[in-house]
């Protein structure tokens, strides 16, 4: 699977590069601009160093846990685990990860096979996933300290496919005929861009890498972190029967609650929708979140919420037993800016 469909943007410092697009390099300190051959995903340089912080508590005995990870990361969208061997084509000296279902939430991983080193002058990473065939799953490529990978594509398969699919690489023209002509086109195209357009593209190479430094002088590389959940790739799930999950119904698209903006899916498109998700419990113009939490508010107060069910604002929850003392205080608290200090001394003032 080519970047294009299998990386995104949002789990790494930086873009997948399409075949085609500029590329700044520094070889001797000497910028200079070069075209991508193909499709691939890299960690940026100007991420090294950073430093995570962690609460003297906070202990991690994982085996990842060492790993400078930090701003390095390359993570693919999950995927669903179908043939016995994924295969990682891939340049530089690395680290990757599987990571089956929510076993990236614990300290894990789980299982020794799940993790795999390779050597530097290795072109790929065999997998063998088998057992978890049917599951869910997402890579995770860490390069070495001071590193970069590399990521070109993911196969899943047999052994022989995923063989014939890597000697097809760029990296591999000298056992591949049609690579090896593919890679004289390109050197060709590079030479012609250079001999047309030569002192311009220095010219934005000096201005590119100027430009660069000056923005990753700003980076903060030390930061003090606190636990917060990753966000993943979008997954819409299937509807459980009764609440039992070996009885799976439709898919049901990601959408808000339907009794406030409809049953329309979410637009968005890296993620998992997660923040999308609360920024529209969180819009001034949802009726209900403000209700509910006044309506908290006036339980702690009084003993009794204007809804008694405070968990419960739906069908099945109590009427509100003075409904225009709840709207005047949903809008009072949206007034005064949501500030909960205010709604606590508004009825006493």
């Amino acid at each position: 699977m080519p970047p294009k469909q299998f990386m995104q943007n949002g789990f790494i410092f930086g873009a997948p590069h399409q075949a085609g697009n500029a590329m700044l390099e520094i070889e001797k300190e000497t910028p200079t601009i070069r075209f991508a051959f193909y499709g691939h995903a890299v960690n940026d340089l100007a991420w090294n160093g950073l430093e995570s912080v962690n609460q003297e508590n906070v202990k991690n005995g994982g085996k990842l846990s060492k790993l400078p990870r930090s701003g390095r990361t390359l993570r693919t969208p999950t995927f669903e685990v179908s043939d016995e061997v994924v295969a990682c084509a891939v340049r530089g000296q690395r680290r990757v990860v599987a990571c089956v279902d929510s076993h990236r939430l614990v300290a894990g991983p789980l299982h020794k096979e799940t993790v795999s080193k390779i050597k530097k002058d290795e072109a790929f990473v065999e997998m063998n996933l088998v057992r978890y065939e049917g599951h869910r799953v997402h890579l995770e490529f860490t390069p070495s300290e001071n590193e970069q990978l590399e990521v070109a594509f993911v196969f899943q398969g047999t052994e022989d496919p995923i063989r014939k699919g890597v000697k097809a690489l760029p990296e591999n023209a000298d056992e591949s005929e049609a690579a090896e002509s593919e890679s004289a086109d390109v050197a060709d195209f590079n030479t012609a861009v250079e001999q047309e357009c030569g002192k311009e593209l220095n010219e934005l190479a000096v201005s590119w890498a100027k430009s660069r430094d000056e923005i990753a002088a700003r980076i903060v590389k030390r930061s003090r972190v606190a636990m917060a959940m990753m966000d993943g790739t979008g997954e819409d799930a299937r509807v459980l029967m009764r609440g039992n999950s070996s009885k799976r119904g439709d898919v049901e698209p990601r959408h808000f609650l339907t009794a406030i903006p409809g049953n329309a899916p979410m637009e968005n498109d890296a993620g998992s929708g997660r923040l999308e998700l609360a920024s529209q419990i969180n819009d001034p113009a949802n009726p209900l979140t403000t209700r509910v939490m006044v309506n908290r508010i006036f339980h702690y107060l009084m003993g009794r919420g204007i809804v008694p069910t405070t968990d419960d604002f739906g069908v099945l929850g109590q009427r509100p037993t003075h409904p225009k003392l709840l709207d005047h205080l949903a809008t009072k608290f949206l007034s005064d800016g949501r500030s909960i200090k205010r709604m606590i001394r508004y009825p006493f003032t």
